[in-house]
């Protein structure tokens, strides 16, 4: 029987991922047994009750299940970045997709960095008890590497899922980005931008999706808005229903193990204006790239849009690997 690890997973670009990994692992009549972030409690319905477990995400609670069940497993793939704290007869499989786990901005504060460093080390003392990292580009790969992760230890396995969308809206002053407030989203220096292309008499439309918990940036948007700056937070919504009412996706992040959003943006129809960072060039061939730490440098790429310069389009260059994910796991 395979376990398919995902307590850590509840939120964002991975619950699309799980989900999306999840109706795979069941359309192959594979035999798995899923154990769940409790948080997600309700969802996959659809899979029985004594082959699943919701369970807390606790590093103590999940030792304690790989202790009395470990055994039961011939295969085992986790999927939130952290190999089982014992080592299992099992082979066993990790996806490691949080890349700011090792590698964080300048911008991160203490507290920030300190967290990310404690599960950095985690991972890299729990890695003898995985078999295989999966990870989803070759920046990721080398970036295990440099923690001490031997090369043949890590497969590139990039997978994603995209709904059908109902194409894009055509206007050249209209920008979404689809991102919660996290420190390494940027949306500072996004802003700072915004405010640099309204003293030059620019007004884009700038579309967010900041949820409750970042008060401080939520108030920051309210302020710009109030100077006349066309910035509107939509707070939690469905990302397919922005990127087909927009033509630009505006992706300063500074940090991406994937960059899933610039996949959906580009299967929407958007072209991407982003930031200059290897993340990018491991997924699409963007129209416009800025330099993420320069508001001018984003403010200078979203201005030559306006101007209505010839612009290549955007286009994909990532390969969807789910099948041999699957494959592994068979």
């Amino acid at each position: 029987m395979i376990l398919l690890d995902a307590v850590y997973i509840n939120n964002s670009g991975g619950k699309v991922l799980l989900d999306y990994l999840v109706s795979e692992i069941s359309s192959a009549g594979l035999d798995c047994f899923y154990l769940f972030d409790a948080r997600c409690e309700g969802d996959y319905g659809f899979i029985a009750a004594d082959r699943k477990t919701f369970m807390k995400a606790s590093l103590m609670e999940r030792h304690r299940f790989y202790r009395q069940r470990g055994k039961q497993f011939d295969k085992v793939f986790c999927f939130g970045n952290l190999p089982p704290t014992i080592r299992l007869k099992a082979k066993v499989f990790t996806y490691f997709h949080n890349v700011s786990l090792f590698s964080y901005p300048a911008n991160y504060g203490f507290k920030e960095k300190t967290l990310k460093k404690i599960k950095g080390r985690l991972i890299t003392f729990l890695s003898g008890n995985t078999d295989y990292f999966l990870v989803q580009t070759n920046e990721v790969k080398a970036l295990l590497g440099q923690k001490g992760v031997k090369a043949d230890k890590v497969i590139v396995t990039p997978f994603y899922h995209v709904a059908p969308c109902n194409g894009n809206g055509s206007r050249k002053d209209s920008f979404v980005f689809i991102s919660n407030g996290n420190t390494h989203k940027n949306h500072k220096n996004l802003l700072q931008a915004w405010r640099l292309l309204a003293e030059r008499s620019m007004f884009p439309e700038l579309h967010l999706t900041v949820t409750g918990n970042y008060s401080e940036l939520i108030n920051t948007i309210e302020a710009d808005r109030s100077k006349g700056l066309k910035v509107v937070n939509h707070g939690f919504v469905n990302a397919y229903d922005l990127y087909s009412q927009h033509k630009y996706l505006v992706y300063p992040s500074l940090c991406e193990s994937f960059g899933l959003g610039l996949i959906e943006a580009v299967k929407c129809g958007c072209d991407v204006v982003a930031a200059d960072l290897p993340y990018v060039f491991e997924v699409v061939d963007p129209t416009l790239v800025f330099d993420p730490m320069e508001p001018r440098s984003i403010a200078n790429s979203i201005e030559q849009v306006l101007k209505g310069d010839q612009l290549k389009p955007t286009t994909l260059v990532v390969e969807n690997k789910i099948k041999e994910i699957v494959d592994y796991l068979k």
